[in-house]
């Protein structure tokens, strides 16, 4: 309604039904009101909403399929309605669900269907869960502990991705669910078959659909604090083991998933991302333990990731891609991408034994090697450079001879070629970046300082490609004279400008920060939260803005 009289209110449709004898359900899920009603706690409405028969009706619209001979446009706009009512996170309709045994069974007898699953009605359950757990998780989880059967039936149908979120949310690994969630009420969890069933529901026989949620699964419980009593599963030797030997399988469906849950495993937690495991009368780090286990297993693995690295593994030999450069065959492919992305992150970890073992594999080598294989591949250059600067910048000795010596680290940045065909390479930031990081690390350790002083082909690309490069990409160079801030700021204040006047009523940090960077070069970013950059990588390329003189 577009216009409102004073002191007068239309009622809804829905009072009309209500006032009538012997209503259905069904009459109020055809009310078009119905929604707006429930969630603005209409009292006539939620009586009736909320007694246990009208509860289990709701239910069997949501959970069960219709019989032969059923309208199925029909009882599906009332599964759709029922899942909304639901949803609409009513105290008292969430009391009488929670409070009835029977009542929680039947919404999970959903799990009790042949697979596969209804999509549909997949995601209408998986709404449904995700909000109870939301309002009252300690119950859901009460009742999940008593019939523990209800787990296994979950990890049954992982192939549907509604129902890895709702395991995912069982764990407390979803933001909106744990709050309400501690460690000590899932420890119950660790008693179930849950692990075992997620490791072999990455078997190739399960399908890519189960290996993909099991893994994203898997890749939660990892980072998850409160999933401790099951990451504990991560310490088992056998279990870790069988792990292992799944990444390297001939099914690069599986490698790739695999390898996902290795990096989520190698890749440092946050003080708030450990967790403990009681140990007698003491609680101790098992992250620690974790991050042991998982870097002497990933050691003795990098023989193998070579091998995949020069593509007998990955079964990509047969493929060929097609770009404006010439013709991939192969293509780097995910599995190989995935491979690198493993040993940036087991070399990150910064452990003595990892990079004895990154030099005896000289898996570092074929990293760089791949480089500058495929020239436009940013996410392999990105990957290649963060393993670059880490062992530049918290490497070993050792491990910086290894990188100049037989690696030939600066052999490989100057013969680096510019152009491919008529294209110029992709990665020529990049390299931008690191002889900048080089030219910057060799004040600070002797021995990148001596290789650079002893490198003639050092010393013809730094004058003749690095700080050329560097020159042009100074704007405070540019003929074009781009507007310092301080330009910006005495034009602001120019009746006949009104660059500045544009940028009123935005918000403090839009309007400042349009102001601040303008004059910077690709000084916009897009501020993207959930950029996967790495802080190396990040430092990499903060040092074009300190070239090499």
């Amino acid at each position: 309604m577009f216009w409102k009289v004073a002191g007068y209110s239309q009622p809804s449709p829905l009072e009309a039904i209500l006032d009538m004898d012997g209503f259905s359900l069904e009459d109020v899920l055809d009310e078009a009101d119905l929604i707006q009603e429930c969630k603005s706690l209409n009292g006539r409405l939620v009586n009736f909403l909320k007694d246990p028969s009208t509860v289990r009706s709701l239910l069997s619209y949501l959970v069960d399929m219709p019989g032969p001979g059923a309208d199925e446009k029909q009882h599906f706009k009332y599964a759709f309605t029922s899942c909304e009512v639901l949803c609409c996170e009513v105290d008292q309709i969430y009391s009488a669900l929670l409070d009835e045994e029977e009542l929680v069974a039947k919404l999970f007898s959903f799990l009790d269907a042949p697979r596969p699953l209804n999509l549909t009605k997949a995601g209408y359950f998986a709404r449904v869960v995700l909000c109870l757990l939301i309002k009252r998780a300690s119950e859901v989880l009460s009742f999940l502990e008593a019939h523990p059967a209800i787990i296994e039936r979950l990890v049954e149908h992982i192939d549907t991705t509604s129902i890895a979120e709702v395991l995912c949310s069982t764990m407390g690994a979803d933001d909106r669910t744990n709050s309400g969630m501690s460690a000590a009420q899932l420890t119950w969890l660790a008693d179930t078959r849950l692990m075992p069933e997620l490791l072999a529901r990455l078997a190739p026989e399960a399908g890519l659909d189960a290996q993909k949620n099991a893994a994203s699964v898997l890749v939660a419980i990892a980072r998850t604090p409160l999933a401790a009593p099951l990451a504990q599963s991560f310490l088992a030797p056998h279990f870790l083991q069988k792990l292992l030997d799944c990444a390297f399988v001939p099914f690069i469906a599986r490698i790739v998933q695999v390898l996902d849950v290795l990096i989520a495993l190698l890749k440092p937690r946050l003080a708030t991302e450990r967790w403990t495991r009681q140990d007698g009368t003491q609680h101790v780090d098992a992250s620690q333990e974790l991050d042991s286990s998982i870097k002497q297993g990933m050691v003795k693995q990098l023989p193998r990731l070579v091998g995949l690295l020069e593509g007998g593994l990955g079964g990509e030999e047969g493929t060929a891609q097609e770009t404006p450069f010439g013709r991939l065959a192969p293509p780097l492919g995910s599995a190989r991408l995935k491979a690198v992305e493993a040993i940036y992150a087991l070399l990150a970890m910064g452990d003595p034994a990892a990079e004895e073992g990154v030099m005896e594999s000289g898996v570092a080598i074929r990293c760089l090697d791949l480089f500058t294989q495929f020239p436009f591949n940013n996410l392999l250059h990105h990957r290649v450079a963060g393993l670059i600067v880490t062992a530049l910048e918290r490497g070993s000795d050792r491990l910086l001879q290894h990188l100049i010596g037989p690696g030939q680290l600066i052999h490989w940045l100057t013969s680096a070629p510019e152009h491919r065909g008529d294209l110029r390479a992709g990665y020529i930031g990049h390299l931008t970046a690191l002889g900048n990081k080089l030219g910057e690390l060799a004040g600070q350790r002797e021995l990148i300082a001596s290789a650079l002083a002893g490198s003639t082909e050092w010393s013809i690309w730094l004058q003749k490609v690095l700080q050329p490069r560097n020159e042009r990409e100074n704007v405070h160079r540019w003929a074009c004279g781009r507007p310092s801030q301080q330009d910006l700021v005495q034009r602001g204040n120019s009746a006949d400008d009104s660059m500045l006047e544009d940028l009123e009523g935005l918000p403090g940090d839009v309007a400042g920060g349009r102001a601040v960077h303008s004059h910077r070069y690709a000084g916009f970013d897009n501020g993207d939260e959930d950029s996967d950059d790495d802080d190396d990588l990040g430092r990499a390329f903060e040092s074009v803005s300190h070239p090499v003189a």
